[in-house]
């Protein structure tokens, strides 16, 4: 046990003087590090916002369709009701006469 305590006190050392002799190249890798993943975040969100843009047209263009439709059955529908009002009226006269 007093080995492997050793032997991890040795390593610890061993880091200590590397990190101390080498700061400025840390500090360096440390950036690039965070500026990798700054631009790996970034490359991730505009690929995500290019997605939800299209999936919005597509859904915009459902959506019109789907109006349309509905615009189109409500005219129809009251073109057919005037129509069988006119047919209506046009039955009474036949009948009054």
């Amino acid at each position: 046990m007093n080995k492997f305590k050793n032997l991890i006190n040795e390593v610890g050392e061993k880091v200590l003087k590397v990190v101390k002799k080498n700061k400025t190249l840390i500090f360096v890798i440390g950036i690039a590090l965070v500026c990798s993943i700054a631009i790996a975040i970034g490359v991730y969100a505009q690929v995500t916002n290019k997605k939800i843009i299209e999936k919005n047209e597509t859904v915009d263009e459902e959506n019109y369709q789907l109006l349309k439709q509905d615009f189109n059955s409500i005219f129809n529908n009251k073109k057919n009701e005037y129509i069988d009002i006119k047919y209506d009226i046009e039955q009474d006269k036949q009948r009054t006469i």
